[in-house]
């Protein structure tokens, strides 16, 4: 698995060979193009390749495969930028199939996941995990498992997630499908980096680069880079991010029409937070606009929470009234999202700049929430050590209260 250039070579000769009659082997060569266009990028042959499987798969009756054509369409939706699009796509593909029942369909929970949808991402990994489980095929049972992950870590069921992505990453390193594996260790750096490790994150995005790296797959390269910026910035050590953060924006630009508006979001929210790391408030105010106003268009409501939270600390430093404003969205967005860590930022933002009892209230049941969803004492150490130097007193009433605190 991940020799697409050659397995299109191979399928664009197969098909070659065909009778104009054989509908339904066409068909599910087409998918299989489709599939492999995606990985090489290459989105207006995934399109072609998609819509003919589509108008075959038809023709001979077989939803399975309309379902397959249909979902690889909606991946091309997703590198459109275009989510609520490929939702429903994704959706009208799972009700004709009957499940997530292939690959392609396993990538429905991950764009729900996206949208802010956890209670929909989390049920169709489950689906898709099952499925892929019966089906003993190893490429769809990783891909599976990396996006339950996700949805679980987005919903703030911790343990969960990181048992999903130590299954994932035990299960890509016996089956050695590398590109996958390397996409499933970056994919696992959400859990550590929400839970505030950034020893753990760091070394699990540099994990993960160095696979990427020996496999030339690009995607997992770009978003470990990402999330290293992240983490320098949020380590205070924004001189770090120098020149990854060139390499990363050239590998973005490189990757245009592939997911390059998700990635240009991401490495933006990188931007504004080393900006602010820097004391470079106008900087940050500028970078934060560009995640707002992206994450609103794409419908990304978790980066719209970051943006605005990181651009309401960056106004409070220039004495913008607008600061308190953005923050309050921050909450208001994050209160919709399943996932307590981005609430729990948001309200701690939001209590610098306009502190109220009831907020105060809100951000300790939260952060006891965030506490009894972890059980690792090493990763639940982190997160307390990580939010007492944010809001001391917010953790005031976290069991594992600091012995040294006053």
């Amino acid at each position: 698995w991940g020799e697409w250039a050659a397995a299109k070579n191979a399928f664009e000769a197969a098909a070659s060979l065909l009778g104009p009659a054989e509908y339904e082997k066409r068909a599910e060569l087409l998918v299989r193009l489709a599939e492999a266009a995606f990985w090489l990028m290459d989105v207006p042959a995934l399109r072609t390749f998609a819509g003919e499987a589509q108008v075959l798969a038809d023709r001979a009756g077989r939803d399975d495969l309309w379902a397959d054509a249909q979902a690889w369409s909606a991946s091309g939706m997703v590198s459109d930028g275009d989510v609520p699009a490929a939702i429903q796509m994704d959706g009208e593909a799972i009700a004709r199939a009957g499940g997530i029942r292939s690959f392609g369909l396993a990538r429905a929970p991950l764009t729900l996941y996206w949208a802010g949808l956890a209670d929909e991402a989390i049920q169709h990994g489950l689906q898709a995990v099952a499925t892929a489980r019966a089906s003993q095929d190893p490429p769809f049972l990783l891909y599976a498992l990396q996006h339950l992950g996700l949805g679980l870590s987005g919903a703030g069921r911790f343990d969960e997630a990181l048992g999903v992505f130590d299954e994932a990453r035990a299960f890509g390193t016996r089956c050695g499908a590398l590109p996958l594996l390397a996409r499933a260790t970056s994919m696992s750096v959400a859990p550590l980096l929400s839970l505030g490790d950034l020893n753990g994150a760091l070394a699990r995005a540099f994990d993960a680069r160095e696979l990427a790296h020996r496999v030339a797959f690009e995607p997992p390269l770009v978003s470990a880079g990402i999330d290293l910026l992240m983490i320098f910035a949020r380590q205070q050590d924004p001189g770090r991010a120098d020149t990854l953060l060139e390499e990363t924006a050239q590998a973005v630009q490189k990757a245009s029409g592939w997911h390059a508006w998700k990635w240009n979001m991401r490495l933006s929210q990188a931007r504004a937070e080393l900006a602010c790391a820097r004391a470079s408030w106008s900087e940050a105010v500028q970078a934060a606009t560009y995640v707002i106003d992206q994450s609103r268009l794409r419908h990304r409501p978790k980066y719209e929470a970051l943006g605005l939270l990181t651009r309401a600390r960056a106004a409070q430093r220039l004495g913008e009234r607008s600061a308190v404003n953005d923050a309050r969205a921050a909450v208001d967005t994050a209160r919709r999202l399943a996932d307590p860590t981005v609430l729990l930022d948001c309200l701690i933002v939001l209590l610098e700049i306009e502190g109220t009892d009831a907020l105060l209230d809100e951000a300790r049941r939260t952060a006891q929430r965030i506490e009894r969803a972890v059980s690792d004492e090493t990763l639940r150490s982190a997160f307390l050590t990580s939010g007492r130097n944010k809001a001391p007193g917010v953790f005031t009433t976290c069991s594992a209260a600091d012995p040294n605190a006053t």
